[in-house]
């Protein structure tokens, strides 16, 4: 009795489906493992603020949040323009690339308050990028980054070859008639 719709070498073909359906996963998985190392971890959350206020403790409230708040978003959104676009042998490039498009960002902020008698000035803070890049460059025996550089107020990490935005450090200046308001905010993406 001869059985019909079976092939003699029908077993090696599904052995050969189910070894393609791996690689197939496998090379699916790459792109999220390198997503998962620019991102960090949940630690870096709990243990920093977005936004880090070093001055006088005059931004509680009120319209000097706003200009914070304001300030935090254009920096954070910015960052977006240079995630994984640079290679880490273009890293001036890539700090160049983010003030360009960040200076008409900033330019908008400063005149958004011009009417009320109110001058913002918004400047980079180099020598608080350098410490910070000094002191708490995110590294630990689980990740795999590289060393970070600040340049321009801006403190950039090697991340799989690629340049990661990793702080910015800007001075922002609030003039009004009753006085000037000076604190140095560092954006924490």
């Amino acid at each position: 009795m001869t059985r019909t719709g079976t092939r003699a070498g029908a077993g090696r073909d599904r052995g050969q489906l189910v070894l393609l359906a791996a690689v197939t996963l496998a090379l699916a998985l790459v792109p999220l493992a390198l997503a998962y190392l620019q991102l960090g971890y949940a630690g870096d959350v709990a243990r920093e603020p977005a936004v880090e206020t070093a001055g006088p403790a005059g931004f509680p409230g009120g319209a000097d949040a706003a200009v914070l708040e304001a300030v935090d978003r254009t920096a954070t959104i910015r960052i977006g323009d240079v995630a994984g676009a640079y290679g880490w042998s273009d890293r001036r490039a890539a700090v160049s690339a983010y003030h360009d498009g960040l200076e008409g960002d900033l330019d908008a902020v400063e005149g958004a308050t011009i009417r009320d008698g109110t001058v913002i000035a918004v400047t980079a803070a180099p020598s608080v990028a350098a410490a910070r890049s000094a002191a708490s460059c995110p590294a630990g025996p689980n990740r795999v980054f590289g060393g970070c550089e600040a340049d321009r107020g801006v403190v950039v990490q090697d991340r799989a070859g690629t340049t990661t935005v990793v702080a910015v450090a800007l001075k922002v200046d609030i003039r009004r008639a009753s006085g000037t308001t000076t604190a140095t905010v560092v954006v924490v993406p």
